[in-house]
């Protein structure tokens, strides 16, 4: 079976309760629009690894160490 069909509006609230901090929800459904969901997941999962990792490096004391704007 697979998945069903999601308004723009239904998009946008599945991404805020998948934790994605949403200021503008008029301006995510245009994005959604342009691009859609899985190619915006696609982005958003590679910046969850970035984040991540981020924040392995500052829980090892490691992050405090590398240079300005590398930081989270």
């Amino acid at each position: 079976m697979g998945k069903r069909w999601c308004s723009f509006d239904e998009q946008v609230a599945l991404l805020a309760e998948r934790g994605l901090r949403i200021r503008d929800p008029e301006a995510a459904k245009r994005l959604l629009k342009q691009v859609g969901y899985y190619r915006l997941s696609e982005y958003l999962h590679y910046w969850q690894r970035i984040r991540s990792a981020r924040t392995d490096l500052r829980q090892r004391g490691v992050a405090r160490d590398c240079p300005r704007g590398v930081r989270g």
